[in-house]
Order: structure tokens, then sequence, then C-alpha cells
């Protein structure tokens, strides 16, 4: 339909143009007739301009209301940890998400990634990701040479319109980073030691109690 439109914007020019070039041919430049053809012909080509430009931003309208599911590798948002993530950036759900890769993506271990390969997601709503382990950070970045692979996404929006999109992930801006670009990831990570460390200090002023009952201490008396 877009293609049809264009055609026709730019068909339309064509012929305004046309028009006014056999206008000036056969009237003669001296005929004021064949300038107001002239004239003619530029409003149309001015207004065909118009169109042009209004339709041009209703597209982009329409694509920023539809599904964009955008594949990448992900060093940054688990703590030491890598994935290969698969996330819709678009406006609404996308459908049936398929990946076909030039070359294969691999994890740390050497073993294929098959999320999204050989079965479709079925979902991933707005602004969700589809992800999977590829190992340790430092152990997949050394693991490939190159961390640059290519391939096709192939999803369905909610009316079953089919898309296709060639997508290019890599993770060599990843060699030479900051291990921790960010204060954050590592202090989420240390802050979920604490309950642990909580309960390890409690269970041993547990022990301590004990000890003091079984040798006839004082057991110390606790504030209300």
């Amino acid at each position: 339909m877009r293609i049809l439109f264009r055609w026709l914007l730019a068909t339309s020019i064509l012929l305004a143009l046309t028009v006014a070039g056999v206008s000036l041919w056969k009237v003669g430049l001296t005929d004021p007739a064949a300038w107001a053809t002239v004239a003619a012909a530029l409003a149309v080509v001015s207004a065909v301009a118009s169109a042009w430009t209004s339709q041009r931003v209703l597209e982009l309208q329409e694509d920023a209301q539809e599904p964009n599911p955008v594949p990448m590798i992900d060093l940054r948002r688990r703590y030491q940890l890598a994935q290969f993530r698969i996330t819709n950036r678009g406006r609404q759900s996308a459908h049936d998400v398929l990946l076909e890769w030039e070359q294969q993506l691999q994890d740390a271990e050497g073993n294929d990634v098959v999320l999204a390969r050989d079965t479709a997601i079925s979902v991933i709503p707005e602004g969700e990701s589809a992800s999977v382990l590829l190992g340790a950070s430092h152990k997949f970045v050394n693991a490939c040479q190159d961390t640059t692979y290519r391939g096709t996404i192939r999803y369905q929006n909610a009316s079953g319109r089919r898309y296709r999109k060639p997508f290019v992930v890599s993770a060599e801006h990843e060699r030479i980073a900051l291990t921790h670009d960010e204060e954050g990831p590592k202090t989420l990570h240390e802050l979920q030691k604490l309950p642990d460390e909580l309960k390890r200090v409690a269970n041993a002023i547990g022990r301590l109690e004990g000890i003091l009952e079984q040798s006839g201490g004082t057991r110390p008396k606790r504030q209300r």
C-alpha cells in the first residue's frame, strides 16, 4: 500500500512537469497561457511534495506502534554474566519470533544458542525480553575471537503481519571496556549477601547465648 501511494505521488509529479514542458514547447515562451499552465503544474508539484511529507510522517508514526524485537549480547545487566537477549522495544507484542543465523552464536562453552532458533518464541510483550545465559562475561569474550554475529529475525504483529529484518549483535566493544562501568550491578550483588550474613550473625549470637547458659553465666537481658 505504501509503495502504491508513493508511486501515485511520483506519477503525479511527472505528469505535471510533462504537461508544463509540453505547453511551453507547443505554445511558446511568450504565451501567457503557457506560463499559466506552468504555474498550475508547480502548484501540483508543491501539493504532491506536501502530501509526500505528510505520508512519511504518518508512516513513521505507524512504524512506532509496531513490535520491534531487537537481539543483543548483554554483558551489563547481570553481574559478571553474559546473556543473549531479545528485547521488544516496540509498542505492541511481537509474535512467533524466530532467528536465522549466518554464523551460529555459541556460548562460553561452545554450545549453540538455540533461543528462538529451532522453535519460535510465541510472544514477547511490549518492553519485555527473552534471554539465555552465555556464561561468565570474561569467559565468553575470551572464548570468541570475534563476537560479532549476523542474522535475520522474523516475527509478526497481533494482526498477523509478517516482518523480516537483518540484525547484527556484538560484544567487541566490551573487550577494552571497564569490567564494571557502573557501580549499580556490583552494589546490588553485594546487597544480596546481607540476608546470609545477618543469618550467620544471628546463629553466632545464639551459640554464644547457649554457651553462657551452659556455663551458668547470667544471660544478658534484652532491652524492650
